[in-house]
């Protein structure tokens, strides 16, 4: 991927590259994070990640089409409404050609999962739950990772 130095928030190359993603924290902001550890696997697994979701209110990737050449790392709002969106706009990313890791909760009962996750994306399910950042305590519930495969 191409350096870009024009600063907007809009672009893919100058916008904030993978590092946390939102959950909420126990300080009240409306922002958490993914835990390093995870992030550090994924980044050996996959090198460089694109986050369309980061900690910056500003930012809209639901707004904008991903990169193809790099893969993206999306850890979405937790809060209602949030996690259908984003699985949303993952699945027509990937029917764009992207490649993209999707950290949610399982709720796999819900229509999305079933109409945008479970017949495009490999489901990987994480042991116990995690800390996010931000958080004293340990998730309210476990976790999964959704990978869609562009190249597939």
């Amino acid at each position: 991927m191409s350096d870009c130095d024009c600063g907007l928030k809009t672009c893919m190359f100058c916008a904030p590259r993978a590092n946390s993603g939102y959950y909420g924290s126990s300080d009240g902001s409306p922002h958490g994070g993914t835990p390093d550890w995870l992030l550090d696997e994924l980044r050996e697994e996959w090198g460089e990640l694109f986050d369309p979701c980061p900690n910056d209110p500003n930012f809209d990737g639901l707004e904008m089409e991903w990169p193809l050449d790099v893969v993206c790392y999306v850890n979405p709002p937790y809060t209602r409404g949030h996690i259908q969106k984003w699985a949303e706009k993952c699945h027509l990313e990937y029917e764009r050609g992207a490649t993209i890791i999707l950290l949610i909760p399982p709720y796999t009962c819900t229509a999305y999962f079933h109409d945008h996750i479970l017949p495009f994306a490999e489901v990987r399910f994480l042991r116990g739950r995690l800390r996010f950042k931000g958080y004293s305590a340990k998730a309210a519930n476990p976790s999964i990772i959704c990978i869609y495969r562009g190249d597939d």
